[in-house]
């Protein structure tokens, strides 16, 4: 039975009309293009509509490049955006940003030297701000790494350490006034 006998008319009849009308080809899509709109695909699957991909249409060629260009764009965005928010909640405990680069010449990663302080056992109170900045500064980006939550382990233990330092000492002075003051 026709689909048009019901009111209807299948949207393959009018697909060829459409694409002929806005310029595109007819033409069922080469094996080439296939595979370009399956990376097409992947790409905004794997990335998100975040990403301006470029369209495919029958007519038109896309290159791997004008694929991937934008997503590398972003990327390189994202990485100097992360390292940006080490640096501005580290306070001087950060060193300078630095990035590594791909094969083709692309932001693949980076860095930022965090200066970590050892226990200052003459002034618990300041280590304990400086492991509490620390901590904040390796967790600032809004998706840490796993590098920075190493970073944030070991602050959060030098951390707990120095509390602990601090309580004993507090425990040590009481203990010392009771003798003095019965």
């Amino acid at each position: 039975m026709n689909a048009s006998f019901y009111g209807i008319t299948p949207y393959v009849a009018y697909q060829p009309i459409v694409m002929a009308s806005a310029g595109l080809s007819c033409l069922p899509p080469t094996p080439q293009q296939q595979r370009q709109q399956a990376e097409l695909l992947s790409a905004q699957a794997q990335y998100g509509a975040k990403y301006s991909l470029p369209s495919l249409n029958n007519a038109q060629s896309i290159t791997e490049e004008d694929i991937w260009a934008p997503i590398r764009k972003q990327s390189a965005a994202h990485i100097m955006k992360h390292e940006a928010d080490h640096i501005a909640a580290a306070g001087g405990y950060a060193g300078q940003a630095s990035y590594q680069y791909g094969s083709h010449g692309e932001m693949i990663a980076g860095s930022v030297p965090i200066f970590i302080p050892p226990i200052n056992l003459q002034d618990l109170e300041n280590s304990a701000k400086a492991f509490q900045t620390i901590d904040k500064a390796a967790l600032a980006p809004s998706h840490p790494s796993s590098q920075d939550l190493t970073v944030s382990l070991k602050a959060r233990s030098l951390l707990g350490q120095t509390q602990v330092l601090m309580h004993q000492k507090k425990m040590h002075n009481n203990k010392n006034t009771n003798l003095l003051y019965p």
